[in-house]
């Protein structure tokens, strides 16, 4: 069997392609950057190794060398899905450039401590942005205290007046129908759970009152990074909408220069940024001039752009590719991550999937060490991993400290499987299909390993977009789907709520009063006061234990890539970008003795 696995793995390992695509800076002069076509080996001079200081001796981010003015960070970038947080999720990152949130990370926070390589980040990592404090002020009402001084980009027709808490209130509710004349919320959010919210209001120029319908866990979902970028009023009354990019005005250390559809990015410093860096209190951002965005479709051109200097900063880069550019570019700079794990999700409404000893048994037919030694290169371990993903912090339960029974049922046992389908009624199998979007190497080993217990699964293929509508919204799928199996970039009741009776995005069509009951649970008693959060983070743990028992998805390993940047980029230490993008590259710099040492 195993002989037969590695053949599929080696026969398929063209067909990776890992979606994390953060990215970062180039040149410094403005002339037109041309992304060579081959992979060209240079020679970079060495550079003196950067050490941090001794525990107890100065800063942590010491040894990052001391921030210089100038220059462009340049990088390759999806082109914009959307230029209006109302019609969509930009998936670029783009909108997170020129927007602000009312809240980031915590930016001085120690690596040691937190290292922010995932989307989501605990509410005691985040620091204040456009919201300078907040306080619950019950159990369903917060107040957000706006930050004085602050201006929109000097466009017209904002034409750089102050942003006020009506601003913001103003914003939020074009999104999510609340007030301000707006009944409806957005149809087009990514993420429709947030119709939590009552009423959003400000009282004066700096203060947001929000109210919830229900008791609110904690300020993840107004602070988080999803559809609360804070949008100008003016710039939609005057277009209409802020569909054209024309329109893209924000408060964001970054103001939108010029845009050419699949090809370029160009963003400029705003020279009346409010923003100060943690680190250095004395210095404004941002450092760099100016920011460019290469969209290059193509990874190996992007590799390419990244060994010849034409590009700052690659994310996203699989770990063979990686291994390849550690080797012919030593000096470059690198770290690595663990991302989304995906699998199949059963339509649990619809037989065979209906019986959770068919689901166990497809669970107990993976071998997941196998997968982790051969497609990701011995990068991850292949321990199981719940829903919530070792990024969700305090709400994450390792494998070891699983139940006994169901650490057995998520390892690899053949003949149990075969012995499960048996007792179901299914002793010689069955034939089933999965809809996808491509073949990745999991899904043809998925398919493998299936087969030796019986299930001969079809790959179906469909495109991206087409699959996530036919299988989250339409529910036209009537067997398996290849999703994410985890919830590793947003806050954690957002990812068990996927699971939740009559939810959009239940594509398994999962229906349980038991976990329904459990979810309604976390937040408040039957006296409807609200838990501790001690209380909240066990039951919260004990939702993503009870996700497993059903075994309502059939999970792979966490996906692995890597992120390199050039010896000159500065201020950088592996941290996520996607979500944060505007906060992070405003605080790195260009080394210019480093970049002309170089040949730049």
């Amino acid at each position: 069997m195993k002989k037969k696995i590695v053949w599929v793995i080696v026969s398929s390992l063209m067909a990776i392609s890992l979606v994390l695509a953060s990215c970062a800076g180039e040149e410094e002069e403005e002339e037109e950057v041309t992304v060579p076509t081959e992979e060209e080996e240079v020679v970079i001079p060495t550079e003196e190794e950067e050490v941090a200081p001794p525990p107890g001796e100065g800063n942590w981010w010491d040894y990052l060398g001391e921030p210089q003015y100038g220059g462009t960070f340049t990088f390759s970038g999806g082109d914009v899905f959307t230029w209006d947080p109302y019609w969509g999720w930009d998936f670029s990152g783009t909108a997170f450039l020129y927007f602000e949130n009312m809240a980031c990370s915590d930016w001085a926070l120690d690596r040691e401590i937190f290292d922010f390589s995932s989307g989501w980040i605990p509410s005691e990592y985040v620091m204040p942005l456009l919201a300078e404090s907040w306080e619950q002020v019950d159990e369903t009402t917060q107040v957000f205290h706006i930050r004085q001084g602050v201006y929109w980009h000097d466009k017209y027709p904002a034409n750089g007046r102050e942003m006020t808490a009506y601003d913001v209130a103003w914003s939020l509710n074009r999104l999510y129908g609340c007030g301000d004349g707006f009944e409806q919320q957005s149809p087009h959010l990514m993420f429709p759970f947030f119709q939590i919210y009552e009423k959003i209001y400000a009282t004066d120029k700096y203060t947001l009152f929000i109210e919830y319908d229900e008791p609110t866990p904690t300020f993840d979902v107004i602070l988080g990074q999803f559809h609360n970028q804070i949008m100008c009023p003016e710039m939609v009354e005057e277009y209409g909408d802020l569909l054209d990019w024309h329109a893209a005005c924000g408060t964001g250390p970054f103001v939108v220069e010029d845009y050419i559809v699949a090809s370029s990015i160009t963003l400029t410093k705003n020279q009346n940024y409010w923003g100060y860096d943690e680190r250095h209190p004395e210095n404004r951002l941002p450092y760099v001039d100016k920011l460019k965005i290469l969209v290059i479709p193509e990874p190996t051109t992007a590799y390419a752009a990244l060994r010849t200097g034409k590009i700052d900063r690659v994310g996203g880069v699989d770990w063979e590719q990686a291994e390849q550019l550690i080797s012919t570019n030593p000096d470059l700079q690198y770290t690595t991550g663990t991302g989304m794990q995906n699998g199949l999700r059963p339509r649990v409404d619809l037989e065979p999937f209906t019986d959770v000893r068919v689901r166990k048994a497809m669970n107990m037919a993976i071998d997941r060490k196998l997968i982790a030694q051969t497609i990701r290169g011995g990068y991850v371990d292949g321990i199981p991993v719940a829903q919530m993903g070792p990024a969700m912090a305090q709400y994450f339960t390792p494998f070891e400290e699983w139940p006994k029974e169901l650490q057995e049922e998520y390892t690899y046992n053949p003949e149990r499987a075969k012995e499960l389908l048996a007792e179901a009624g299914y002793p010689n199998g069955f034939k089933t299909n999965v809809v996808a979007a491509g073949t990745p190497d999991d899904i043809l080993v998925f398919k493998e390993m299936l087969m030796d217990i019986g299930v001969d699964m079809e790959i179906r293929v469909m495109e991206a977009s087409t699959l996530f509508s036919f299988t989250n919204i339409h529910h036209k799928h009537d067997a398996l789907a290849w999703q994410d199996c985890g919830s590793w970039t947003m806050a954690p009741w957002p990812g068990l709520s996927i699971f939740t009776t009559g939810y959009m995005y239940n594509s398994g069509m999962v229906a349980d009063e038991v976990f329904d009951d459990m979810m309604v649970s976390i937040m408040e008693d039957e006296e409807g006061n609200r838990r501790t959060d001690e209380e909240i983070e066990e039951r919260t743990k004990a939702c993503d234990m009870y996700i497993m028992s059903q075994h309502w998805m059939v999970p792979s390993v966490p996906s692995v890539y890597f992120t390199f940047w050039q010896p000159w980029l500065k201020g950088y230490s592996g941290e996520d970008t996607y979500h944060w993008m505007g906060t992070y590259y405003a605080r790195w710099w260009i080394d210019h003795d480093v970049k002309k040492a170089m040949g730049h």
